[in-house]
């Protein structure tokens, strides 16, 4: 067994598995779930894509709005 820096490791030593890598539209929301339902965000969603259970459109977020702006680079 390898192990490399920056794995984590269980309790028995053990690797842990990956965690999935989260589309740009996936780290818009949290947990990369619908905010109206729950729904997990499918990877192939694209901006525009609407929610497979509620019909939700996912939008990948603005830069601006995730530092904290709301006027979209305008302050």
């Amino acid at each position: 067994m390898t192990i490399h820096m920056g794995d984590e490791i269980s309790r028995q030593g053990e690797p842990m598995p990956q965690k999935p890598k989260l589309t740009a539209l996936q780290e818009s929301y949290s947990y990369a779930e619908c905010p109206d339902c729950g729904e997990g965000i499918p990877d192939d969603a694209v901006d525009g894509s609407p929610c497979g259970n509620c019909g939700h459109v996912f939008w990948t977020a603005c830069p601006c709005r995730l530092k904290g702006r709301t006027n979209h680079g305008k302050n």
